[in-house]
């Protein structure tokens, strides 16, 4: 059979397989969103309605999201950064310690059209998982989506060791492409910038300088958004859990994690070469 056209069929073939995924909901998962802006309120609900069944419950100011986040229990909150007179900064500070929330272990995601780092640093800090700069894509909540709620978020420990540290299937989907050779491209990408990386954070562990490591995994969350490898990914999420609970003496045990991933990555991606040549 001619190669041509087995690569074509392939192709085919997986395109349909993502247009068909992208057709339906893949999530079932109840969602908050706070927002005082009503358009973004607006357009954020019509986004997050798209990609799960569950419920989206919304609230405009501080004291209506305090209320639903005392009257529910969500799987994931979306929240503006800057609220109209109140930081969202108290809002999750309040929902996750106080004894009347039933959202302590909720995940936070932010959002804003500020560039301020620091400001960034201050939301990661307290407890946002991550701050994502607006306008909210569809592909940007698909993304936090499957990183918090997603089949490779689950805390079942048999799907925890499970986890592949490369999914090329989900690096496509993640980057909006239908051929394997772009999903490895951009994990090609990704491997270059480990080793610089890890040298930092090693050097960041030494100095016992917890916000560079915070701003280092930052920088990686944000890279292995576009890449399919599940086992860094909760590698580095179990590190900066670990950095936000303030555990230091984990903190050498979880850098040790990170590296026994991306060393098992790059195994996985030899073995994928291999099974190329």
């Amino acid at each position: 059979m001619d190669n041509d056209y087995v690569i074509e069929a392939t192709s085919a073939k997986l395109l349909q397989e993502v247009q068909e995924s992208r057709g339906t909901k893949p999530f079932s998962h109840d969602l908050l969103l706070i927002e005082d802006d009503n358009l973004c309120l607006f357009a954020g609900r019509e986004i997050l309605s798209r990609l799960t069944t569950g419920k989206i419950d919304t609230a405009k100011t501080a004291i209506e999201a305090a209320q639903k986040l005392r009257n529910n229990r969500y799987d994931l909150v979306v929240s503006d950064l800057c609220l109209a007179g109140c930081s969202a900064l108290d809002l999750i500070g309040e929902a996750q310690t106080q004894s009347w929330s039933k959202n302590k272990n909720t995940p936070f995601i932010a959002l804003t059209a500020y560039r301020d780092m620091d400001k960034h640093q201050e939301a990661l800090a307290v407890g946002f998982k991550v701050v994502i700069a607006k306008p909210l894509t569809e592909e940007q909540a698909r993304i936090f989506l499957e990183n918090y709620l997603g089949p490779y978020s689950s805390k079942d420990t048999a799907q925890i060791i499970k986890r592949p540290s490369i999914d090329l299937k989900l690096g496509m989907e993640r980057i909006g492409v239908y051929t394997e050779e772009k999903a490895i491209h951009a994990l090609e990408l990704l491997i270059a910038s480990l080793p610089e990386d890890l040298v930092m954070l090693k050097n960041a562990e030494t100095k016992q300088d917890s916000l560079s490591i915070n701003q280092i995994l930052h920088k990686l969350t944000g890279a292995l958004n576009y890449s399919g490898t599940p086992a860094l990914e909760k590698a580095v999420q179990d590190l900066r859990e670990i950095l936000q609970a303030n555990e230091t003496s984990a903190i050498s045990k979880g850098i040790q994690n990170v590296q026994e991933q991306v060393k098992l990555l790059k195994e996985a991606y030899y073995d994928l070469l291999m099974q190329g040549a």
